[in-house]
Protein backbone atom coordinates (compact mmCIF):
# COMPACT_ATOMS: atom_id res chain seq x y z
CA UNK A 1 0.00 0.00 0.00
CA UNK A 2 1.25 3.76 -0.75
CA UNK A 3 0.83 6.37 1.21
CA UNK A 4 2.60 9.14 0.38
CA UNK A 5 0.36 12.43 -0.45
CA UNK A 6 0.63 14.08 -3.75
CA UNK A 7 -0.19 17.44 -5.17
CA UNK A 8 -3.03 16.36 -7.72
CA UNK A 9 -4.02 19.90 -9.01
CA UNK A 10 -2.21 19.96 -12.29
CA UNK A 11 -3.16 16.17 -12.89
CA UNK A 12 -5.21 15.59 -15.69
CA UNK A 13 -8.24 14.30 -14.45
CA UNK A 14 -8.56 17.24 -12.69
CA UNK A 15 -8.49 19.16 -15.79
CA UNK A 16 -11.69 21.34 -17.33
CA UNK A 17 -10.27 19.73 -20.75
CA UNK A 18 -10.16 16.67 -19.58
CA UNK A 19 -13.30 16.12 -18.70
CA UNK A 20 -14.61 18.50 -21.25
CA UNK A 21 -13.85 15.48 -23.55
CA UNK A 22 -16.71 13.39 -21.94
CA UNK A 23 -19.86 15.92 -22.16
CA UNK A 24 -22.63 14.56 -24.65
CA UNK A 25 -25.48 16.34 -25.67
CA UNK A 26 -26.57 18.78 -23.16
CA UNK A 27 -23.94 18.32 -20.56
CA UNK A 28 -22.16 20.91 -19.15
CA UNK A 29 -18.51 20.79 -17.08
CA UNK A 30 -19.42 21.33 -13.10
CA UNK A 31 -16.38 23.18 -11.75
CA UNK A 32 -16.34 24.22 -8.06
CA UNK A 33 -13.56 25.96 -5.76
CA UNK A 34 -13.89 27.17 -2.56
CA UNK A 35 -11.03 28.47 -0.60
CA UNK A 36 -9.88 29.89 2.98
CA UNK A 37 -6.41 31.56 2.86
CA UNK A 38 -4.02 28.37 1.76
CA UNK A 39 -6.87 25.42 2.17
CA UNK A 40 -9.19 24.68 -0.88
CA UNK A 41 -11.48 22.66 -1.97
CA UNK A 42 -12.63 21.30 -5.72
CA UNK A 43 -14.05 19.32 -7.65
CA UNK A 44 -14.88 18.87 -11.70
CA UNK A 45 -17.23 16.70 -13.09
CA UNK A 46 -19.78 16.61 -15.85
CA UNK A 47 -23.78 17.65 -15.07
CA UNK A 48 -25.95 15.90 -16.95
CA UNK A 49 -29.68 16.28 -17.08
CA UNK A 50 -31.63 13.68 -16.08
CA UNK A 51 -34.65 13.29 -18.80
CA UNK A 52 -35.66 9.35 -18.89
CA UNK A 53 -35.94 7.12 -16.58
CA UNK A 54 -36.77 3.31 -17.37
CA UNK A 55 -38.93 4.00 -20.48
CA UNK A 56 -40.76 7.26 -18.88
CA UNK A 57 -39.54 11.02 -20.31
CA UNK A 58 -39.23 13.54 -17.20
CA UNK A 59 -38.87 17.39 -17.86
CA UNK A 60 -38.61 18.53 -14.38
CA UNK A 61 -35.33 19.94 -14.85
CA UNK A 62 -33.35 18.27 -12.50
CA UNK A 63 -29.67 17.15 -12.82
CA UNK A 64 -27.21 15.01 -11.15
CA UNK A 65 -23.32 14.69 -11.47
CA UNK A 66 -21.27 12.33 -12.56
CA UNK A 67 -17.16 12.07 -12.45
CA UNK A 68 -15.83 11.85 -15.63
CA UNK A 69 -14.22 8.55 -17.22
CA UNK A 70 -11.43 7.50 -15.05
CA UNK A 71 -10.60 9.09 -11.46
CA UNK A 72 -11.57 12.76 -9.44
CA UNK A 73 -13.77 13.20 -6.90
CA UNK A 74 -13.90 15.75 -4.10
CA UNK A 75 -10.29 16.73 -3.70
CA UNK A 76 -8.92 19.03 -0.84
CA UNK A 77 -5.14 19.82 0.73
CA UNK A 78 -6.88 20.45 4.10
CA UNK A 79 -7.45 17.93 7.26
CA UNK A 80 -9.43 20.98 9.16
CA UNK A 81 -12.66 19.42 9.43
CA UNK A 82 -14.23 22.52 9.80
CA UNK A 83 -12.99 24.15 6.54
CA UNK A 84 -13.84 20.63 4.92
CA UNK A 85 -17.87 21.35 6.03
CA UNK A 86 -18.11 24.71 5.17
CA UNK A 87 -16.89 23.81 1.78
CA UNK A 88 -19.01 20.67 1.59
CA UNK A 89 -21.93 23.72 2.62
CA UNK A 90 -21.36 25.72 0.03
CA UNK A 91 -20.89 22.89 -2.56
CA UNK A 92 -24.78 21.66 -1.20
CA UNK A 93 -26.27 25.11 -1.49
CA UNK A 94 -24.89 25.61 -5.60
CA UNK A 95 -26.14 22.00 -6.41
CA UNK A 96 -29.59 23.20 -5.11
CA UNK A 97 -29.42 26.17 -6.74
CA UNK A 98 -28.39 24.61 -10.12
CA UNK A 99 -31.39 21.82 -9.59
CA UNK A 100 -28.29 18.80 -9.17
CA UNK A 101 -29.88 16.03 -7.04
CA UNK A 102 -26.86 13.59 -6.20
CA UNK A 103 -23.94 13.10 -7.44
CA UNK A 104 -21.67 10.21 -8.97
CA UNK A 105 -17.80 9.86 -7.60
CA UNK A 106 -14.95 7.96 -9.11
CA UNK A 107 -12.32 8.82 -6.68
CA UNK A 108 -8.64 9.50 -7.80
CA UNK A 109 -6.64 6.79 -6.00
CA UNK A 110 -3.98 9.49 -4.69
CA UNK A 111 -6.61 11.43 -3.31
CA UNK A 112 -7.67 10.97 0.27
CA UNK A 113 -10.71 12.36 0.76
CA UNK A 114 -12.79 8.81 0.93
CA UNK A 115 -10.59 7.49 3.82
CA UNK A 116 -10.54 10.21 5.73
CA UNK A 117 -14.26 12.08 5.21
CA UNK A 118 -16.05 9.20 4.76
CA UNK A 119 -18.65 10.75 7.19
CA UNK A 120 -19.30 13.28 4.73
CA UNK A 121 -20.47 10.84 1.92
CA UNK A 122 -23.88 9.12 1.35
CA UNK A 123 -22.17 5.70 -0.13
CA UNK A 124 -18.38 4.90 -0.06
CA UNK A 125 -16.85 1.55 -1.47
CA UNK A 126 -13.56 0.56 -1.55
CA UNK A 127 -13.82 -0.67 -5.26
CA UNK A 128 -11.23 -2.62 -6.01
CA UNK A 129 -7.58 -2.68 -5.94
CA UNK A 130 -5.40 -0.39 -8.61
CA UNK A 131 -2.26 -1.28 -9.70
CA UNK A 132 0.59 1.32 -8.84
CA UNK A 133 4.26 0.94 -10.49
CA UNK A 134 7.10 3.02 -8.41
CA UNK A 135 9.68 4.19 -10.52
CA UNK A 136 12.85 3.19 -8.61
CA UNK A 137 16.14 3.16 -9.25
CA UNK A 138 16.22 -0.30 -11.41
CA UNK A 139 12.76 -0.61 -12.38
CA UNK A 140 13.68 -4.35 -14.48
CA UNK A 141 14.93 -5.43 -10.93
CA UNK A 142 11.68 -5.76 -9.38
CA UNK A 143 9.90 -7.89 -11.70
CA UNK A 144 10.09 -11.47 -11.33
CA UNK A 145 12.47 -13.23 -13.45
CA UNK A 146 10.15 -14.94 -15.57
CA UNK A 147 9.05 -11.26 -16.47
CA UNK A 148 12.33 -9.95 -17.17
CA UNK A 149 12.57 -12.75 -19.88
CA UNK A 150 9.28 -11.84 -21.54
CA UNK A 151 10.32 -8.45 -21.60
CA UNK A 152 13.99 -9.39 -23.54
CA UNK A 153 12.24 -12.22 -25.87
CA UNK A 154 9.62 -9.49 -26.83
CA UNK A 155 11.97 -6.50 -26.80
CA UNK A 156 14.27 -8.82 -29.71
CA UNK A 157 10.98 -8.76 -32.09
CA UNK A 158 9.00 -5.90 -31.75
CA UNK A 159 9.87 -1.91 -31.69
CA UNK A 160 8.67 0.77 -29.68
CA UNK A 161 7.88 4.25 -30.66
CA UNK A 162 6.01 7.52 -29.48
CA UNK A 163 2.96 8.08 -32.14
CA UNK A 164 0.57 10.42 -33.83
CA UNK A 165 -1.56 7.31 -35.69
CA UNK A 166 -5.08 8.20 -33.18
CA UNK A 167 -7.22 6.33 -36.26
CA UNK A 168 -5.19 3.12 -36.40
CA UNK A 169 -6.09 3.06 -32.22
CA UNK A 170 -9.77 3.97 -33.14
CA UNK A 171 -9.34 0.88 -35.05
CA UNK A 172 -7.43 -1.56 -32.97
CA UNK A 173 -9.30 -0.47 -29.95
CA UNK A 174 -12.61 -1.07 -31.66
CA UNK A 175 -12.38 -4.53 -32.83
CA UNK A 176 -10.70 -4.72 -28.97
CA UNK A 177 -13.52 -3.91 -26.94
CA UNK A 178 -15.73 -6.05 -29.06
CA UNK A 179 -13.53 -8.94 -28.25
CA UNK A 180 -14.00 -7.70 -24.78
CA UNK A 181 -17.63 -7.61 -25.29
CA UNK A 182 -17.52 -4.04 -23.22
CA UNK A 183 -20.32 -2.25 -22.22
CA UNK A 184 -20.88 1.23 -24.72
CA UNK A 185 -19.40 3.36 -21.97
CA UNK A 186 -15.92 2.18 -22.95
CA UNK A 187 -16.52 3.08 -26.82
CA UNK A 188 -15.52 6.15 -28.52
CA UNK A 189 -15.54 8.35 -31.68
CA UNK A 190 -12.88 9.68 -33.99
CA UNK A 191 -13.52 13.01 -32.89
CA UNK A 192 -12.98 12.17 -28.90
CA UNK A 193 -9.31 10.52 -29.89
CA UNK A 194 -8.52 13.63 -31.69
CA UNK A 195 -9.70 16.21 -28.98
CA UNK A 196 -7.60 13.71 -26.59
CA UNK A 197 -4.29 13.59 -28.84
CA UNK A 198 -4.70 17.44 -28.72
CA UNK A 199 -4.43 17.33 -24.94
CA UNK A 200 -0.58 18.67 -23.51
CA UNK A 201 -0.17 15.95 -20.92
CA UNK A 202 -1.51 12.88 -22.93
CA UNK A 203 0.71 10.79 -25.70
CA UNK A 204 0.47 8.05 -27.47
CA UNK A 205 2.73 4.98 -28.12
CA UNK A 206 3.02 2.27 -30.34
CA UNK A 207 4.59 -1.12 -30.70
CA UNK A 208 5.50 -2.19 -34.44
CA UNK A 209 6.31 -5.83 -35.69
CA UNK A 210 6.85 -6.95 -39.44
CA UNK A 211 6.19 -2.89 -40.32
CA UNK A 212 2.78 -3.35 -38.64
CA UNK A 213 1.35 -1.98 -35.67
CA UNK A 214 0.42 -4.02 -32.98
CA UNK A 215 -0.16 -2.74 -29.61
CA UNK A 216 -1.11 1.31 -28.91
CA UNK A 217 -1.58 3.01 -25.83
CA UNK A 218 -2.67 6.26 -24.23
CA UNK A 219 -0.78 7.69 -21.59
CA UNK A 220 -1.34 10.74 -19.52
CA UNK A 221 1.53 12.80 -18.00
CA UNK A 222 1.50 14.72 -14.68
CA UNK A 223 4.11 16.44 -12.38
CA UNK A 224 4.45 13.35 -10.48
CA UNK A 225 2.15 11.01 -12.14
CA UNK A 226 1.91 9.28 -15.65
CA UNK A 227 -1.47 7.16 -16.03
CA UNK A 228 -2.07 4.37 -18.48
CA UNK A 229 -5.19 5.29 -20.39
CA UNK A 230 -6.77 3.18 -22.73
CA UNK A 231 -5.07 0.07 -24.98
CA UNK A 232 -5.50 -1.24 -27.89
CA UNK A 233 -4.12 -5.05 -29.62
CA UNK A 234 -4.16 -7.24 -32.62
CA UNK A 235 -3.90 -11.01 -32.07
CA UNK A 236 -0.19 -10.76 -32.54
CA UNK A 237 0.14 -8.80 -29.99
CA UNK A 238 -0.95 -11.40 -27.73
CA UNK A 239 1.65 -13.69 -28.97
CA UNK A 240 4.90 -11.38 -29.11
CA UNK A 241 3.56 -10.20 -25.47
CA UNK A 242 4.04 -6.65 -27.18
CA UNK A 243 2.16 -5.08 -24.00
CA UNK A 244 5.25 -5.84 -21.83
CA UNK A 245 7.51 -3.76 -24.48
CA UNK A 246 4.74 -1.15 -24.26
CA UNK A 247 4.39 -0.94 -20.47
CA UNK A 248 8.18 -1.33 -19.39
CA UNK A 249 9.45 1.68 -22.25
CA UNK A 250 6.94 3.48 -20.89
CA UNK A 251 8.47 3.23 -17.42
CA UNK A 252 11.61 3.96 -18.62
CA UNK A 253 10.41 6.64 -20.06
CA UNK A 254 8.79 8.44 -16.96
CA UNK A 255 11.53 7.46 -15.23
CA UNK A 256 14.01 9.85 -17.29
CA UNK A 257 10.80 12.45 -16.37
CA UNK A 258 11.21 12.54 -13.38
CA UNK A 259 7.90 10.86 -12.84
CA UNK A 260 7.23 9.26 -9.43
CA UNK A 261 4.59 6.73 -10.28
CA UNK A 262 2.66 5.08 -13.51
CA UNK A 263 -0.93 4.17 -12.61
CA UNK A 264 -1.77 0.99 -14.19
CA UNK A 265 -5.16 1.18 -13.13
CA UNK A 266 -7.44 -2.00 -11.98
CA UNK A 267 -9.28 -5.08 -13.62
CA UNK A 268 -12.21 -5.02 -15.24
CA UNK A 269 -13.75 -6.59 -12.39
CA UNK A 270 -13.34 -5.97 -8.82
CA UNK A 271 -12.53 -9.67 -8.25
CA UNK A 272 -9.13 -10.63 -7.36
CA UNK A 273 -8.64 -13.74 -9.72
CA UNK A 274 -9.01 -10.98 -12.23
CA UNK A 275 -6.83 -11.73 -15.61
CA UNK A 276 -6.42 -8.11 -16.45
CA UNK A 277 -5.51 -7.35 -12.85
CA UNK A 278 -3.35 -10.35 -12.98
CA UNK A 279 -1.42 -8.72 -15.23
CA UNK A 280 -0.91 -5.75 -14.47
CA UNK A 281 0.09 -7.26 -11.29
CA UNK A 282 3.24 -8.69 -12.47
CA UNK A 283 5.22 -5.44 -13.17
CA UNK A 284 4.15 -4.37 -9.49
CA UNK A 285 3.02 -5.54 -5.80
CA UNK A 286 2.18 -2.24 -4.68
CA UNK A 287 -1.42 -1.43 -4.60
CA UNK A 288 -4.16 1.25 -3.66
CA UNK A 289 -7.91 1.29 -3.16
CA UNK A 290 -10.42 2.28 -5.56
CA UNK A 291 -13.24 4.33 -4.19
CA UNK A 292 -16.62 5.19 -5.99
CA UNK A 293 -18.65 6.57 -3.34
CA UNK A 294 -21.98 9.26 -3.83
CA UNK A 295 -23.75 12.23 -2.26
CA UNK A 296 -27.35 13.08 -2.38
CA UNK A 297 -28.63 16.53 -2.38
CA UNK A 298 -32.03 16.40 -2.86
CA UNK A 299 -33.26 13.21 -0.96
CA UNK A 300 -37.27 13.97 -1.96
CA UNK A 301 -36.77 14.20 -5.65
CA UNK A 302 -34.12 11.53 -5.99
CA UNK A 303 -35.89 8.67 -3.74
CA UNK A 304 -39.30 9.97 -6.36
CA UNK A 305 -37.09 9.04 -9.29
CA UNK A 306 -35.77 5.33 -7.89
CA UNK A 307 -39.81 4.43 -6.87
CA UNK A 308 -40.53 5.48 -10.56
CA UNK A 309 -37.38 3.31 -12.10
CA UNK A 310 -38.25 0.46 -9.57
CA UNK A 311 -42.20 0.68 -10.68
CA UNK A 312 -41.35 0.16 -13.98
CA UNK A 313 -39.09 -3.00 -13.23
CA UNK A 314 -39.18 -6.86 -12.42
CA UNK A 315 -36.59 -6.74 -10.05
CA UNK A 316 -34.72 -4.05 -8.03
CA UNK A 317 -30.81 -3.00 -7.96
CA UNK A 318 -29.14 -2.06 -4.92
CA UNK A 319 -27.67 0.47 -7.01
CA UNK A 320 -26.34 4.78 -5.92
CA UNK A 321 -28.49 6.51 -9.16
CA UNK A 322 -30.47 3.88 -9.67
CA UNK A 323 -32.65 5.39 -11.90
CA UNK A 324 -29.86 5.79 -14.81
CA UNK A 325 -30.15 1.86 -15.11
CA UNK A 326 -32.43 0.29 -17.76
CA UNK A 327 -35.30 -1.43 -16.19
CA UNK A 328 -35.17 -5.38 -15.90
CA UNK A 329 -38.16 -6.82 -17.46
CA UNK A 330 -37.93 -10.75 -16.48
Amino acid sequence: MIKQKLNLVDDVYYSRDYVSLFLKNKDEVFDFEYNSGDKFFLNKTIKRPIEKIGNINVEDGYFDLETAYGYGGFYTNSDDTKFIEKALDEYRVKCLEENIIAEFMRFHPFNNFPINFNKYLDFNLNDREIVVVRLENDILSSYTSKVRNTIKRAAEKVTFKESDNYNEFLRLYEITMKKNKADDFYFFDEFFFKKLMALDSVKLYEVIYDNKIISMGFFMFGSDLVHYHLSANTEEAYRLNSNYTLLNNLFGLAKQMNKKYVILGGGTTSMEDDPLLKFKKKFSKNTMPFYISGKIYNKEVYNKYNALWLKQSDKDMNYFLKYRLEVINE
